[in-house]
């Protein structure tokens, strides 16, 4: 897929009948892009949407669950347990985390992934959020997913642990979304940065609002 930029809620035009996205958080350019996908529910059919949710109420998750054409669960609290009938939640939870990551995923024929990322750094990796540590890195690497996108979000708190565990590179990603353009802690813009990272030009840049 060729790489494109675009702001967050215009990442949910990108989204067709059939797909299985998971998403890695609920709050902030997650939510943003949660509430667009709901805006587009008439639009679509069987998408079913897995959401990493924090311990807070999400207010996008319950919009997107009455949404029609829309299947939409809390990852692990809902996705989770629903795999559990075949091999035993027990057995399921006690397995390493990729594997258990891998099993949930491939149940749920997961094909997209929406990732929130802090902007990449000087060594071009972006930093997942604390609530999508391990998670977001090894679904983003899944052999079934072919459309990765990211959700650069300045906010984000960024993830800590290992390297592989707490970042993507921005390479990886095909679909590059910025919810503030012009939030960035060098006091650099934030199109120019991910326009570097991302090899694209001015002219290649596709702006949408």
């Amino acid at each position: 897929m060729e790489k494109k930029i675009m702001n967050v809620r215009a990442v949910a035009g990108e989204i067709c009948s059939g797909d299985t996205l998971w998403v890695g958080g609920s709050d902030g350019a997650a939510g943003i892009f949660l509430e667009a996908l709901a805006a587009r529910a008439g639009e679509l059919e069987n998408v079913t949407v897995l959401v990493v949710t924090g311990r807070e109420p999400c207010p996008a998750l319950e919009t997107l669950k009455r949404a029609p054409g829309l299947r939409a669960l809390s990852f692990f609290s809902e996705a989770v347990a629903s795999c559990c009938t075949g091999m035993g939640r027990a057995e399921l939870m006690a397995a390493p985390a990729e594997k258990m990551l891998s099993i949930v995923c491939r149940s749920f024929g997961v094909d997209t992934v929406v990732i929130p990322v802090t902007l990449p750094d000087g060594s071009g990796r972006c930093s997942v959020g604390q609530g999508a540590a391990f998670a977001a890195p090894a679904v983003c690497a899944l052999p079934g997913v072919h459309k990765r996108v990211c959700l650069i979000d300045p906010k984000l708190i960024p993830a800590s642990g290992r390297l592989e565990a707490a970042t993507v590179p921005f390479e990886r990603f095909e679909l590059i979304a910025s919810g503030d353009p012009e939030a960035v802690p060098s006091g650099r813009p934030a199109a120019g940065v991910i326009k570097s990272f991302a090899g694209l030009t001015a002219a290649e840049t596709q702006q949408s609002q």
